[in-house]
């Protein structure tokens, strides 16, 4: 199990929408970096069309090849209603993840949150593309540049344990872990305890849980 992490969320190839061609790196599972300029499929089990950063040469790779996907994006920040925004350039790891069983298998993008003995991924992605463009707040201000930038909002998660047991995450994600807490955590009575006393989740507070869990507090 990889151990970076994400501090934001995100993943691609959804039914309903998909990351546009852009600048990535996509990590085999041989190890090989191959470095170039391609796009997510919207569709499932598609491969994917690189072209080749040195070459231009273009090349067809399997999701069952790949380990992980890095891209870089820029994503904008307001700091008020009627403000610019600004932009933060993240970077992303995607990774290709079999969610499906033996007799119906399939292959969709999901983003890591979380790596360890619980993992935490998010998937069903609708991402927006915003073009690049001169943009201004008030008639008679001096227009500013703004680079290509993408919204981005997940549909559903999933915990994986160390064992390979696949947890789908519908509706809530704090009610989820509370009454999951015992599933996904059973080692770990204090920190099943602290989720069950809770009554609201903060933002980011099951991305820590998680992280916490993988500590080691078994």
């Amino acid at each position: 199990m990889r151990s970076f992490l994400l501090l934001i969320i995100l993943a691609c190839s959804a039914a309903t929408a998909q990351i546009y061609r852009s600048e990535l790196v996509i990590v085999l599972n041989s190890g090989e970096e191959l470095y170039g300029f391609a796009k997510i499929p919207r569709g499932r089990n598609k491969p994917i069309k690189l072209t080749q950063t040195d070459t231009k040469a273009e090349m067809i790779i399997d999701p069952q090849d790949i380990e992980y996907i890095l891209l870089d994006i820029m994503i904008p920040e307001k700091k008020g209603l009627f403000s610019i925004p600004e932009y933060n350039e993240e970077r992303l790891v995607i990774v290709p993840l079999d969610i499906g069983t033996e007799k119906k298998a399939k292959w969709i993008y999901a983003l890591e949150i979380v790596a360890g003995d619980l993992s935490y991924y998010g998937y069903d992605i609708r991402a927006v593309k915003k073009e690049a463009g001169y943009r201004s707040r008030f008639y008679g201000d001096i227009p500013s540049p703004q680079p290509d930038s993408y919204k981005f909002s997940i549909g559903n998660y999933l915990y994986v344990t160390l064992e390979g047991q696949e947890v789908n995450a519908f509706g809530n994600q704090g009610s989820f872990l509370n009454k999951n807490a015992n599933l996904l955590m059973s080692d770990c009575p204090n920190l099943i305890e602290e989720i069950k006393m809770k009554k609201r989740f903060e933002d980011e507070e099951i991305k820590r849980l998680i992280e916490k869990y993988n500590e080691g507090c078994y």
